[in-house]
């Protein structure tokens, strides 16, 4: 025979926040009230971590995705400058091209090739 679920409620006084909760003075609806509201707040709460997470996610994901189309310019350029007779005195971006990205790219060549190294390695 399958027990029964135990309805009784220990009480005792629960300081929330800077309040005092008077779990024996407050009535078994009281109670449930209560505890659904606090739910509903642990829950409210969850769902805003989880949104934070995932845009910090986001915003990693677009951090990389930059790093890698600024390498992918560097190398570009790389090989253009191999290619240039007398290598490369400035570089232009084509229309298809991120200005600030190419631009960033053409800085981090330069200073790879004064010894300056670059953040890619």
């Amino acid at each position: 025979m399958p027990r029964k679920k135990d309805k009784t409620i220990d009480a005792e006084i629960v300081h929330v926040a800077d309040r005092v909760l008077d779990l024996e003075g407050m009535s078994t609806d009281q109670l449930r009230r209560h505890v659904y509201t606090l739910t509903q707040q642990l829950h409210a709460r969850q769902l805003e971590l989880a949104n934070l997470q995932i845009d910090g996610a986001k915003l990693d994901l677009l951090s990389q995705h930059r790093a890698m189309l600024v390498q992918r310019y560097v190398e570009e350029i790389a090989a253009l400058d191999r290619a240039t007779p007398g290598g490369l005195r400035s570089i232009q971006p084509s229309p298809d091209d991120d200005p600030e990205l190419v631009y960033e790219a053409w800085r981090i060549y330069v200073q790879m090739q004064r010894g300056g190294g670059s953040r890619f390695g």
